[in-house]
């Protein structure tokens, strides 16, 4: 029995380093998971920066496309105005040279 005291007195200083050694380990541990979560948070918010960023981006587009359109309809409008203008003065003179 006193042996077996003895052999346990002389493994204690073992057992009491690998209990500090696991002690390190989860703490270090815990640090690594809780920085972990910091960057998994830090990309959550990015991912949703970003989604609003890109739905802001089609709104304009959106809105330049419908300008542009816009532009273009008015720019065709303008050319027929101004095609029925030139046409109808030039009918006009066709008009008055055939009475003269």
């Amino acid at each position: 029995l006193e042996e077996h005291l003895r052999d346990l007195q002389n493994l204690q200083p073992l057992v009491d380093m690998k209990r500090a050694e696991v002690q390190a380990a989860r703490a270090h541990s815990l640090d690594i998971w809780k920085k972990l979560q910091e960057k998994l948070w830090e990309a959550h918010r990015l991912r949703t920066e970003i989604g609003a960023w890109r739905d802001k981006y089609d709104e304009l587009s959106v809105a330049m496309s419908r300008r542009n359109s816009n532009a273009s309809v008015d720019a065709v409008g303008a050319m027929d105005v101004s095609q029925a203008n030139t046409s109808s003065s030039s009918s006009k003179d066709d008009a008055i040279a055939k009475r003269r």
